[in-house]
């Protein structure tokens, strides 16, 4: 089932030709809106480590105690 501007199809060969190209477009829309928020949240975490004073390998290591290397002395 395919929902379209509130209207349903069951099959998309219930569908004409312009609503399924619009279907496909706001569908790779979505996607790339995804995308977008993907690559902003990783640059964000990569502010974050920056300011943290993590480096790369550390994040990304699998090391769990990585997280906590720059708070030991307490």
């Amino acid at each position: 089932m395919v929902a379209l501007n509130g209207r349903r199809f069951d099959t998309l060969k219930t569908m004409t030709q312009a609503e399924l190209c619009e279907c496909i477009h706001s569908s790779r829309l979505q996607q790339l809106a995804n995308n977008a928020v993907g690559l902003a949240q990783a640059a964000l975490d990569d502010d974050a480590a920056i300011l943290l004073g993590k480096s790369h390998r550390d994040r990304t290591s699998g090391d769990s105690s990585a997280d906590y290397k720059n708070v030991r002395g307490f």
